[in-house]
């Protein structure tokens, strides 16, 4: 049988656990939100993602900005090492593209090769 003071420690358990876990929730949308701010103006909340350089800005002038300072040309690299930790379904999807791609261009390839000229007999 459980006694009124072994409840009462327990409830404070639940209680400063619950709280801990609001207070983390909090603390952790505070960091999103300063994350999320742009990059460039550094005063609006960030839109857009860099598929390069992941760098986030607010608007089209500060994609621009970005690119301009930054000599980005904002073409994510397809070869690119992702740790495995980190892949996802979207990696898993841009890999096998990639590989679709390589194929169709080596079988183009091979169907284009023209024939070696005929030597004559001298």
């Amino acid at each position: 049988m459980v006694n009124s003071k072994d409840l009462h420690t327990m409830e404070n358990f639940v209680n400063s656990a619950t709280g801990n876990m609001e207070q983390n929730g909090q603390e952790q949308s505070l960091q999103k939100k300063e994350v999320l701010k742009c990059w460039s103006c550094k005063d609006k909340v960030a839109k857009y993602k860099c598929p390069k350089c992941s760098i986030r800005t607010c608007s089209v002038e500060c994609v621009k900005h970005h690119k301009k300072l930054n000599e980005c040309d904002g073409i994510r690299c397809k070869t690119e090492y992702v740790a495995k930790e980190n892949f996802t379904e979207t990696n898993l999807l841009s890999d096998y593209k990639f590989l679709e791609e390589v194929n169709r261009c080596a079988c183009t390839n091979d169907r284009n090769v023209l024939p070696y000229p005929k030597s004559k007999n001298v």
